[in-house]
């Protein structure tokens, strides 16, 4: 999975120095497409379907947040690594049906009550994996997205 995260910024990377060099504006979501591209050469034809669906699932994720937020998120943040991190592992988890889920609700109780706007971003997402996939996440995936969503938000938010 570290392997995904590595060509999703390579992504990125060809994405802003095209971007420059040519002085073009290709749209963000290209960045998914061209992990695709590596990922393609060096897997096999499940893996390949896997990366696709999680290069997918990662980009549609940040455009929820970055528009739930209406925010540019700091690619280069210690907290977008680590989200993207987290997106991946999630999105590995939900398409292999592997969600976490403690039946624990005393942190989802307490996320609740701290972080109103980070919930209503996790719901977003929780409604476009249930429109998109027929699954709904269990509250300790919401409770780690919220956490995310939080620290990759917080210092852009207005």
């Amino acid at each position: 999975m570290r392997k995904q995260a590595n060509e999703f910024k390579i992504g990125e990377y060809a994405v802003n120095f095209l971007n420059q060099k040519f002085q073009i504006n290709l749209p963000e979501e290209e960045a998914g497409n061209i992990a695709f591209h590596f990922v393609n050469a060096q897997t096999n034809e499940k893996d390949m379907y896997q990366t696709m669906m999680i290069a997918n699932i990662m980009k549609d994720i940040l455009n929820i947040v970055k528009l739930h937020f209406k925010i540019i998120l700091d690619k280069d943040s210690l907290n977008y690594i680590r989200f993207i991190t987290h997106i991946q592992f999630f999105s590995q988890r939900l398409l292999e049906d592997r969600f976490i889920d403690s039946k624990d609700d005393f942190l989802y109780n307490q996320i609740k009550l701290k972080y109103s706007k980070e919930l209503e971003c996790s719901q977003r997402i929780n409604n476009y994996i249930q429109s998109t996939f027929g699954k709904e996440l269990s509250k300790d995936e919401i409770v780690y997205l919220v956490l995310h969503i939080n620290r990759v938000t917080e210092r852009v938010k207005s």
